[in-house]
């Protein structure tokens, strides 16, 4: 609607033609990272098995992301604390990423101002473990079991307004089925949530002589 409005010339107001644009900008963006999400989720659904790759660092992912939530943990005074993770495990980058930047975003999105978000990645020989920390909003005891769904969101109109999709805690639970993980949630309105993910990992096929 503001597209076909600039385009037939009934926004002329800079101010508003700045405003409009804005709002255009940030509905793409938002709509783009829907179907991003969603065709993630197609793929993982049509892997339907666990995928093995080159070793990847997961404490370099987790800066990775640390670094890209910079500008709005600034902005809300918010501290994040990573700890573990300085080892490589034979998963796809792009599963990694996916799981800890949904769970890291998240714990930073529902933050309240001045809060803190603890992220702890410890291994095995088999296994992934990550805990997410925060001090943010909670979750309610009757939501838990549905914040896992696609587009389910605890609060509509906040979320609305930070821009999710509805869809990251549904790519972590498809991750955490693809590596037949668990997930653990232990949240209270007003005191933060607690993540906790495990996957098992699968061990690389010996080469052959």
């Amino acid at each position: 609607g503001f597209s076909e409005m600039l385009e037939g010339g009934l926004i002329t107001d800079p101010e508003q033609t700045r405003d409009s644009i804005r709002i255009i900008h940030r509905e793409a963006t938002r709509m783009s990272r829907i179907i991003n999400d969603l065709l993630f989720i197609s793929k993982l659904e049509n892997e339907g098995e666990a995928t093995v790759s080159s070793p990847v660092n997961v404490l370099e992912i987790a800066e990775e992301i640390q670094d890209s939530l910079l500008p709005v943990m600034q902005e809300k005074n918010i501290h994040m604390n990573l700890s573990g993770g300085d080892f490589s495990i034979p998963l796809p980058y792009s599963h990694l990423h996916n799981l800890l930047s949904n769970l890291m975003q998240n714990a930073v999105k529902y933050n309240v101002e001045g809060g803190s978000v603890w992220v702890r990645i410890e291994t095995d020989d088999h296994h992934l473990y990550l805990s997410v920390k925060d001090t943010g909003i909670g979750i309610p005891p009757e939501m838990k079991s549905r914040v896992f769904e696609r587009f389910f969101r605890v609060d509509k109109g906040r979320s609305r307004n930070i821009g999710g999709t509805g869809l990251g805690l549904a790519i972590v639970k498809h991750l955490v089925n693809l590596y037949n993980g668990t997930i653990q949630l232990d949240s209270e309105p007003g005191k933060g949530s607690l993540f906790r993910i495990s996957l098992t990992y699968p061990r690389p096929e010996p080469e052959q002589q």
